[in-house]
């Protein structure tokens, strides 16, 4: 699914970053080729974050 549509960037592009060691909404959009523009998709990218670092606990 398509999270950040001013970038199209998909959900599994996210996670991908993230678990590659991305840890912070600017690194993901780095990683994903892409800057920020509109900012609604930072506060999903935040969650993934969040969920994928309690995960690795």
């Amino acid at each position: 699914m398509i999270i950040c549509v001013c970038n199209s960037i998909s959900d599994k592009a996210i996670t991908t970053a993230v678990t590659s060691g991305a840890n912070t909404p600017s690194l993901v959009y780095k990683s994903c080729g892409a800057k920020p523009q509109c900012g609604s998709c930072t506060e999903y990218i935040k969650q993934e974050i969040n969920q994928v670092l309690t995960t690795e606990k």
